[in-house]
């Protein structure tokens, strides 16, 4: 492996590459850096399916040997006949014209003698399956045919009975002698001759179409167009990154968390119908339990895609009665929105958590008075279906799996979860707890007098009709039939999330939670090892598997009450992204976050990519570990740092319509906020890092003629600082070294 943002591994070590996107497209690569399959927001079509590029030396093709992902890019390095060849993929960002993808090949002749070069491409346009991928293709997606032609240098495809939808091809050097057939393309290049010591970049563009051909054919640029998108991709990733900058003592938690923003930035899909994401991409199914988690994290890194999704969510999610549907198919005209005929859910209480958490964070009164009906709304109908003498809120369905099943686990077959559920009716407290204090912030008194009464009453019976008589702990549910289900699931956290259990109950369920029937390397199972109906791999991964999203929950819930646990759990979160052979653990990238896991050996059995993951990932981090708590007056501040950790710091982090920096060192704070904490704190004015010379980690804040400037040290280092003149006087290199765990405060 190399630096933080870039893993390199022998090509043979991966069983695929990594996805790469923007917003309007979603790619997915193999290990060898060829392309697996392009799919478009803009019509949830795929245009193409498979795209090899192969590289011949003398008539001999080279081999990959390693394969470097980043952020921005894909690369493959080879070697042959004296002749190295770097194959990098890359979905352009910062650019006029999104439905694009390119292929760069950088050559250089590091042998005495000239050699013949010339590269062939195999295409085929419809969607097909790929073993590496957990995704089933569409069976209309497969059977698609095109009809394709060569014209000015370029191929040009339609598909057939689509005939606006288009594909065209450019490529330097130029095609010669393409193969059409209806399912793609097949071609080689003009050969030519790299002398010794010669270097060339080779470029192959595919633009993409759903209004025929001028706007493909206008936008496949080549050449010194294709380096201009290369560059403005990789300085858009280079100010992504640059967002919400986190340090920890932790190195692997500061690869995770620099990697689930990467991850959250390939989530962004801009659907006909307004801003989204999906559960499972590439589609245009947009999952309100999942858009409500993701805002969590997003508010904090892309708010204003959080306010797209809240936006898009207010106009096609809601059902009659106030009820927030499962999921919506957002490229569909209108958008369908389907509830799997459930009377109560999960997405229900997690949007409004979601609109009170974007409220705090980023100020936006004028959308959340027009989101706060919808969300009081929504409050009003979970309490609708509070029934029976326990007054807890039930789910009536006497289905199975999806239409059976109330709650987050919900795609086991032949599973159900009904009655009182413990998750539901907890996530209910949380909902109505947030919406009293937006109906406060909002001057709805009475409201928020009402909503602060219902949740108190609501917890209090959860506490009193929830709790096993068997464990000790919180059943799963109470089923129509009355029938209690003690069995021991990850889902006891939800009252810990919700603040429903007291702190006695909490250390309890955590305890549990930490046994090694639970906790792994790689996470928490979803049942403990030894329940009733455990499997490690059956449903999804769901009675036994590893869910990392599950593990990230466990670790909020431990934030106050064990914080090693938190950061342990974050940790081994991350680990399976940077393993030493990934296709060990079968599907595994590096720095992408997984679906799912096997219980037991390991290994990812879902996605290689899990959509909602790294924002949860972000979550954690900034208010479980630097404690950050968003209030209607300001921001509360109480950081849960592990014994052994003596500081913690983000800057450029958004905040209310601008950037703030906060870093808390041996029990100070410093920000650029005035916020309030059990701590002392010390405000400043700016954030004046960037004038110091961009050393990893190094937060620099400034008060009238005084600067503070925070170094941390997550390993050993020897850090250069650059301190410019109009700090001191005169410009100085200061050179610092520090312990592995250490940091330094400077004030200039």
């Amino acid at each position: 492996m190399s630096m933080p943002l870039e893993y390199t591994y022998p090509t043979a070590a991966l069983l695929t590459g990594g996805s790469y996107s923007n917003q309007e497209l979603f790619t997915r690569l193999h290990a060898a850096t060829d392309l697996a399959g392009v799919w478009s927001a803009s019509d949830d079509q795929h245009y193409c399916g498979k795209w090899q590029v192969r590289v011949y030396v003398d008539g001999q093709a080279a081999e990959p040997r390693l394969t470097r992902l980043a952020p921005a890019f894909q690369t493959t390095e080879m070697e042959c006949g004296g002749v190295r060849v770097a194959k990098t993929f890359l979905v352009p960002e910062d650019v006029a014209y999104r439905h694009t993808v390119y292929f760069l090949i950088d050559l250089e002749n590091v042998s005495a003698e000239p050699h013949t070069i010339m590269l062939t491409g195999d295409i085929s346009y419809p969607e097909q399956a790929w073993m590496q991928f957990s995704k089933i293709p569409d069976l209309y997606q497969k059977l698609k045919k095109v009809i394709s032609r060569q014209q000015d240098g370029l191929v040009i495809s339609h598909t057939q009975g689509r005939e606006n939808e288009v594909r065209v091809i450019a490529s330097q050097p130029p095609l010669q002698q393409p193969f059409f057939d209806d399912k793609g393309v097949q071609y080689l290049t003009d050969p030519f001759i790299l002398e010794p010591g010669e270097k060339r970049t080779l470029h192959a563009t595919m633009t993409f179409s759903n209004q025929g051909e001028p706007p493909a054919v206008q936008h496949v640029h080549l050449d010194g167009a294709v380096e201009e998108a290369r560059a403005r991709t990789l300085a858009w990733w280079d100010r992504f990154l640059r967002i919400t900058d986190i340090t920890t003592p932790s190195p692997v938690l500061n690869r995770g968390l620099a990697w689930a923003k990467i991850n959250m930035g390939r989530q962004r899909v801009h659907y006909p119908c307004g801003w989204g994401f999906t559960n499972d991409p590439p589609q245009d199914v947009l999952v309100v339990r999942d858009a409500a988690w993701f805002i969590l994290g997003s508010d904090y890194l892309m708010p204003d895609f959080s306010m797209g999704m809240l936006e898009l969510l207010l106009h096609t999610a809601v059902e009659p009665g106030g009820k927030m549907t499962e999921y919506v198919l957002t490229c569909e005209s209108p958008p369908y929105r389907y509830d799997y005929g459930l009377n109560v859910n999960d997405n229900t209480p997690l949007f409004v958590i979601a609109v009170w958490h974007h409220y705090l964070t980023t100020g936006n009164e004028v959308l959340t008075r027009t989101l706060y009906p919808v969300a009081r709304d929504a409050a009003n109908y979970m309490l609708s279906q509070r029934m029976g003498q326990q007054g807890l809120v039930y789910c009536t369905s006497e289905e199975a799996n999806v239409w059976g099943i109330a709650g987050w686990r919900n795609i086991i077959p032949g599973y159900q979860q009904n009655g009182a559920v413990t998750e539901i009716n907890a996530e209910t407290v949380w909902a109505l707890e947030c919406l009293a204090e937006l109906a406060a912030a909002l001057g709805f008194t009475s409201d928020s007098d009402h909503w602060h009464e219902q949740a108190a009453d609501l917890r209090e019976r959860i506490n009193r009709f929830l709790i096993s008589s068997e464990t000790g702990l919180y059943v799963v549910n109470i089923d129509t039939a009355g029938v209690r289900h003690d069995q021991l699931t990850g889902d006891m956290v939800f009252p810990l999330l919700a603040g429903v259990a007291d702190s006695a109950m909490a250390r309890r369920t955590l305890q549990a939670l930490y046994q090694p029937e639970f906790w792994t390397p790689y996470g928490v199972r979803t049942v403990a090892k030894g329940q009733p109906g455990y499997d490690p791999e059956y449903g999804m991964r769901l009675v036994g598997g590893i869910w990392p999203n599950l593990t990230a929950w466990v670790a909020y819930a431990s934030r106050e009450l064990y914080p090693e646990k938190m950061v342990e759990a974050m940790e081994n979160i991350y680990r399976i992204c940077e393993v030493p052979v990934p296709r060990d653990f079968r599907n595994v990238v590096p720095g992408q976050f997984p679906e799912c896991m096997h219980g037991e050996n390991f290994e990812s059995r879902g996605m290689s990519l899990s959509p909602w993951m790294p924002a949860t990932y972000l979550w954690v981090a900034l208010e479980g570990m630097l404690g950050l708590r968003p209030r209607p007056d300001g921001m509360e501040v109480t950081p849960h740092l592990p014994a052994r950790w003596h500081w913690m710091g983000v800057r450029n982090m958004p905040w209310r319509g601008r950037s703030i920096s906060i870093f808390v060192a041996d029990g100070v704070i410093y920000s650029t906020e005035a916020v309030t904490s059990p701590l002392p704190v010390e405000v400043y004015e700016e954030d004046i890092t960037d004038r110091f010379g961009g050393a990893e980690g190094v937060i620099a804040l400034r008060r009238g003629e005084e600067v503070a400037v925070f170094i941390p040290a997550p390993t050993e280092r020897q850090v250069e600082l650059h301190i410019p003149a109009e700090i001191t006087g005169r410009e100085r290199t200061l050179r610092v070294g520090l312990e592995t765990g250490a940091y330094t405060l400077l004030r200039l």
